[in-house]
């Protein structure tokens, strides 16, 4: 999936001699939760580890789409919705503003007048961040997997890891 594809990309980069291992015949399956045209991406959320791993996760695909010369990601916008005074939102709140995420607060009337399908009850609000958006996760797979290999990792397909032994 992309996770492995990802790692074994960056541990190419540095030099490291790198073995991709794929259970089925191809990387690029369906099996997985990471497959599919869209995937949301985002930098909005209540735990605090989340956000500030994003700041590094938007840099990693920049630099992906720049090596790879494709576009994964499409920036939409995001919108988190709630109850006013929902922790969850008052907690997505405070880690735009720790860790300088842009975003908007927004009343249930100022959500439906930006957004017309989008009808919020009274008593609602949002959080919208302008970075939000969608990840197209067949073409990141594809992607990062080709960088993997043009850095000289090996790729194995139909493996199947019965034991993990250190050298």
């Amino acid at each position: 999936g992309i996770v492995g594809v990802a790692t074994a990309w960056r541990s190419a980069l540095r030099g490291r001699r790198t073995l991709l291992l794929e259970r089925f015949g191809s990387v690029l399956h369906t099996r997985g939760s990471s497959h599919g045209r869209s995937r949301i991406i985002r930098r909005t959320y209540p735990q605090d580890v989340y956000t500030r791993a994003m700041a590094d996760a938007y840099a990693f695909w920049r630099q992906a789409e720049a090596e790879a010369g494709v576009q994964l990601i499409t920036t939409t916008g995001g919108i988190d919705l709630g109850a006013v005074g929902n922790p969850g939102l008052a907690a997505i709140v405070r880690g735009c503003e720790r860790f300088g995420v842009p975003h908007e607060r927004l009343r249930a009337d100022e959500v439906h007048a930006r957004f017309p399908l989008l009808r919020p009850p009274d008593g609602y609000e949002a959080v919208f961040s302008p970075e939000g958006g969608v990840l197209d996760a067949d073409a990141a797979r594809e992607s990062l997997l080709a960088l993997a290999l043009r850095a000289s990792c090996e790729l194995r397909t139909g493996a199947t890891v019965v034991d993990v032994a250190a050298d």
